[in-house]
């Protein structure tokens, strides 16, 4: 039986493939990350700012948590951030220019040059 389906030039935005198990994969919301490279490999720390239950002394405001941490060769970190800054440059050519507030680019020390 042949396969109807239209496979995507490749030269498409974005990069498509099948993932087994999508479906059944754990999600996580983060709002933070760290980045850390090193000769064996890149460490990718996804986290999320933590809400205190109760505001007060006790709440420590700021502090965040770790939701996931993702260790990954060199090569596939550099692959991974080419086609991510594609996508979403190929997003903001459709959409609207994200904006990214000041104070990010200083906390992170980048700045709209470095995109």
């Amino acid at each position: 039986m042949a396969n109807n389906k239209k496979r995507p030039p490749a030269s498409a935005p974005g990069i498509r493939v099948r993932i087994a198990g999508l479906d059944k994969s754990a999600e996580y919301y983060a709002d933070q990350f760290a980045a850390s490279v090193n000769p064996w490999g890149a460490i990718l720390v996804f986290a999320k700012l933590m809400v205190p239950e109760v505001p007060g002394p006790a709440a420590r405001p700021g502090q965040s948590e770790a939701q996931a941490t993702v260790r990954m060769s060199l090569e596939h970190a550099k692959v991974m951030t080419m086609a991510m800054r594609r996508a979403l440059k190929q997003w903001e050519a459709e959409n609207v220019e994200i904006n990214i507030a000041p104070v990010a680019y200083k906390a992170l020390d980048l700045s709209p040059e470095d995109w």
